[in-house]
């Protein structure tokens, strides 16, 4: 098949551009691939074109549209330049009217009744950014009508269907996929010394983990609260990410925790930081998916994650992690926390399960599914597709 994918910026340090970035490289081996962004960095396959598009840099809602504009017309042009017609046009956070495969990576409508109803902390530009994403949104899902909506998790699904009336049956669940070569246990033995002794972590001390930009909606704040509650008084919380870190750091100072949070910065090589840690927390508000979730599990890393995140539906309580019923709750976090790290067995049980999980989503197999779901497109959708249910078995 040939293939087009549009979207801002391909790299592959996470996010959107990493999992357009790995699907491409998966598919490149048995079909042609077209890559439509302003930005592309680590591709070289002779199966994958890079085709640049104008745009401004950021997440702003001008960047929004401008691209939505540009992509539209670079992909009205490409019919004129390219030899013949692509078979599968697939956007990944925009709407350009040519496609006929989208995928959306975050419910913008969920995020802005969440900032609306919130009290405090959030700027009115905030509300009108989300106020523009989710009218983006709502037309995007009006469009899918006849194509495919890719949507990384059942929670997202329902939410689309709720809050715009979209069509079940055009909307697909497909998880994100992990690179396992990339996110191996083997690295702990390379990495983790390595990695403590830069940031003066003792061998023996407990590592807490958390990873990810937008804090306030990932709930870094409830992570260092619990913290605070925890029995293990000597655990360290590693934050991996862009944010305000004065404002966590005094939360952290409040907390009487300031010494044991470390704040990095983002982190390219995030693997290596994975295999210096001892247990992942994701106190999440609201996650479509949460890659990093995937990650850790495939770094045989425990996990404690949000019932909030997508990739709770991967998650058996107690066999391949541990879900958070409420994140707000720092005793809840802390409980659970202190649980796994006061526990080496349980450690151990819970890492195994967890790698076993991720290697039924590697890149190869979630670019498999995709290519299911472009055939199904171009098939005219003649039968129903079978969307998984909960823990990713396949249900109807």
């Amino acid at each position: 098949m040939k293939i087009a994918f549009i979207t801002h910026s391909i790299h592959g340090h996470g996010g959107v551009p990493n999992y357009v970035s790995s699907l491409a490289k998966s598919m490149a081996a048995e079909h042609e691939i077209y890559l439509f962004s302003v930005h592309a960095e680590g591709i070289s396959n002779a199966n994958i074109h890079h085709r640049k598009i104008w745009g401004l840099d950021g997440s702003g809602l001008v960047q929004t549209l401008t691209f939505t504009l540009t992509s539209a017309l670079s992909l009205y042009l490409s019919r004129f330049r390219e030899s013949g017609r692509f078979d599968i046009i697939h956007t990944h956070g925009n709407y350009t009217g040519l496609e006929n495969v989208m995928t959306s990576h975050f419910c913008e409508a969920v995020e802005l009744e969440r900032l609306w109803t919130q009290k405090s902390g959030v700027s009115l530009f905030q509300k009108i950014y989300r106020l523009g994403t989710t009218f983006l949104e709502k037309r995007m899902v009006k469009g899918a009508k006849g194509k495919a909506l890719i949507v990384p998790s059942s929670r997202m699904k329902l939410e689309m269907i709720r809050r715009h009336g979209a069509n079940a049956d055009s909307i697909v669940v497909v998880y994100s996929g992990v690179d396992s070569e990339r996110y191996d246990p083997g690295h702990i033995s390379l990495y983790r010394a390595d990695v403590r002794r830069r940031h003066s972590i003792g061998n023996d001390a407990s590592v807490v983990l958390f990873v990810g930009g937008d804090w306030e909606r990932k709930g870094l704040a409830f992570a260092i609260n619990a913290l605070s509650d925890m029995d293990c008084t000597e655990a360290i919380l590693l934050v991996i990410g862009e944010g305000d870190v004065d404002a966590y750091r005094q939360i952290a100072r409040e907390r009487r925790v300031e010494g044991r949070v470390i704040f990095t910065g983002p982190m390219k090589e995030v693997w290596k930081y994975y295999a210096a840690s001892d247990v992942l927390v994701l106190p999440t508000l609201n996650e479509a998916f949460g890659l990093v979730v995937l990650e850790a599990m495939s770094m045989r890393l425990p996990i404690l994650v949000s019932s909030l995140a997508g990739a709770s539906e991967l998650i058996e309580d107690g066999l391949n992690g541990l879900l958070i019923k409420d994140p707000t709750d720092a005793s809840e976090i802390a409980h659970k926390l202190d649980a796994i790290l006061s526990n080496e067995r349980l450690r151990t049980h819970l890492g195994k399960e967890g790698r076993q999980t991720a290697r039924k989503y590697t890149w190869d197999i979630v670019a498999q599914k995709h290519i299911e779901v472009y055939k199904w497109v171009l098939d005219g959708k003649s039968t129903k597709w079978p969307n998984p249910g909960p823990t990713g078995r396949v249900g109807r």
